[in-house]
């Protein structure tokens, strides 16, 4: 099996939008972005034996863990913000379950979306760049399936084993608190603010970087693309600003369509990043 340079770790989902099923999952998300980006792209996932969206992960090589169901959401919008469903979940993913070659990944983005990822998972991945999506250990559900906030238990002892830490200000009530404690255990900690761009927290600072300004159509998935193209921007340039603001541009791409459909190519990233350093450059100075 083809060791990936760059490798997501989370489950694959089908994500219900306005009664139609489309691929969804953080490890969707930054696969295909890396694989957009021209690296070589793999997946570590559980999903069942019909899920329906594997032919649009072509190119991706992807290592499936039998599940008997394939974890599946219900995503409905209010003037921006996200209400979530879930109502089926694959099984978690361990430290068993990597191929011995993939430990030696290039760029891992351990990304769990329903408390999937095994927090010790973390630290198997001893010559990588690790990134976190952290999104997935925030999460909890009620017994309708409805998602809210749950407190991450295994923050700092997923920190002491990561490079670059990212998840929203929505994923938890303080979460420039809790950057400024991970920041103590991690390099580089990223507060995701929608819109609004993103707060980096690295060497005792942070840094405020502007969203690229566009037409939001479907901000599902942007976190995901900036990590990936964050992680992949910093493992070449180790440049935590100027791969912010990388990821700033790539992101913006993917809420201008649905899904995954308005995922970047690397020339396309580069061309907004000329724009944008034209608008924003004086203010990260």
């Amino acid at each position: 099996m083809v060791t990936p340079d760059f490798l997501a770790v989370g489950h694959l989902s089908c994500d219900i939008i306005d009664g139609r099923r489309i691929l969804g999952g953080s490890a969707s998300y930054a696969s295909l972005t890396a694989r957009k980006l021209g690296r070589k792209a793999g997946i570590l996932t559980a999903i069942a034996d019909d899920f329906p969206f594997l032919d649009l992960l072509h190119d991706i090589t992807i290592r499936t863990i039998p599940s008997k169901s394939t974890t599946t959401f219900r995503n409905i919008y209010h003037d921006g913000l996200r209400e979530q469903f879930i109502s089926d979940i694959a099984r978690s993913i361990g430290p068993s379950d990597i191929p011995e070659r993939w430990l030696e990944a290039q760029i891992v983005y351990l990304c769990p979306i329903a408390n999937e990822g095994i927090p010790e998972t973390t630290a198997c991945f001893q010559a990588s760049l690790v990134g976190v999506g952290a999104q997935g250990w925030f999460r909890k559900w009620d017994s309708t399936g409805r998602v809210c906030k749950a407190d991450w238990n295994s923050a700092v002892s997923v920190a002491k084993a990561a490079d670059v830490i990212v998840y929203s200000e929505l994923d938890t009530d303080a979460p420039y608190e809790l950057a400024g404690n991970l920041s103590r255990h991690c390099p580089i900690i990223v507060v995701t603010r929608s819109s609004q761009g993103a707060d980096l927290f690295t060497d005792g600072k942070r840094i405020h970087v502007p969203a690229f300004e566009i037409e939001e159509v479907d901000p599902t998935g942007a976190g995901d693309v900036f990590a990936a193209s964050f992680l992949i921007q910093y493992q070449y340039s180790r440049d935590a600003i100027s791969s912010a603001k990388f990821a700033c541009c790539a992101a913006s791409f993917v809420c201008e369509k649905e899904g995954t459909e308005g995922i970047p190519t690397l020339e396309m990233v580069y061309k907004r990043l000329r724009q944008y350093d034209e608008v924003y450059s004086a203010s990260l100075l």
